[in-house]
């Protein structure tokens, strides 16, 4: 499964395609203004470089739990997300790699948090943004949509 039909949504700020069944990230649109990426429980097996292509340089929340991500490598395109401050990636098989975490720390010059502990393995309050109440709440979907939209989240 491909993402198509999202470029027009530019303003986006929170875009939320958990459990969808996405199996690539190819052809990921520009959302310039894009801070949060939930893409938890789909079947994504390789590189994240689609995310990094679409120029998603605001990018401060990255969850990818749950996928098929299995090699190092797939996670040096991290390095072009400069304020990427937290990242869930648990789940995936990568995470059993040896030196996972510090490598994923030293890519990322500003993050806070992977899979909700700091670099040294201590738990990490992450706030949610916006609240996972909230969330909750505002199921939308994208054909009620104008292009001024800023929060997506797509539910089948």
């Amino acid at each position: 499964t491909n993402i198509v039909g999202l470029d027009r949504y530019t303003n986006l700020e929170l875009l939320s395609l958990n459990g969808v069944g996405l199996s690539t990230l190819e052809g990921f649109p520009t959302l310039p203004h894009l801070k949060k990426l939930e893409l938890n429980d789909n079947k994504i097996t390789g590189p994240l470089n689609a995310l990094s292509k679409a120029r998603l340089y605001g990018l401060e929340r990255l969850n990818v739990a749950g996928n098929k991500i299995a090699d190092l490598t797939d996670l040096d395109c991290l390095s072009k997300f400069p304020n990427i401050t937290h990242i869930d990636i648990a789940g995936c098989p990568v995470c059993d790699k040896e030196g996972f975490s510090s490598q994923v720390f030293s890519i990322c010059k500003k993050l806070v948090s992977l899979n909700g502990a700091g670099d040294d393995g201590e738990d990490v309050e992450v706030r949610g943004w916006p609240p996972r109440r909230a969330l909750r709440r505002s199921c939308l979907h994208a054909d009620a949509l104008g292009s001024e939209s800023r929060l997506l989240t797509i539910v089948f």
